[in-house]
């Protein structure tokens, strides 16, 4: 698979994934992302996080969600991982995906998650 291939995948995922509803959510839940401080000479030591943070608008939702596809795919594309779903997320985005280097064949999944459960046995 080359990497124009990729990036058609990704780009049809994040078109198709319905953004603003994400942000509408967001914006009701009162659901803020830390910033990190600035890198280098501005940043202050011991400094993890702004005060706060803040909701992230459609553009930041979308580049979050562009670099967490290619998380996922990066890891789902290693030979030792090959026929297993690997995830990448945070914040409340979490992309998947699958890849079987034996077909070449890629599925990838992008979600916003605001609750989830999984039983397993003791």
């Amino acid at each position: 698979m080359t990497y124009e291939q990729l990036v058609e995948i990704v780009t049809e995922v994040i078109t198709e994934t319905d953004f603003e509803k994400i942000h509408k959510v967001m914006t009701f839940l009162d659901w803020k992302w830390m910033t990190f401080p600035p890198r280098g000479k501005d940043a202050m030591y011991g400094e993890i996080f702004t005060s706060g943070g803040e909701i992230p608008d459609i553009e930041r939702l979308q580049s979050d969600a562009r670099k967490r596809c290619f998380a996922a795919i990066d890891q789902a594309m290693r030979p030792q991982n090959s026929g297993h779903w690997m995830i990448s997320g945070s914040g409340g985005l979490h992309a998947q995906a699958w890849y079987d280097e034996n077909t070449d064949k890629l599925f990838l999944r992008l979600s916003f998650q605001i609750t989830d459960y999984q039983y397993e046995p003791s």
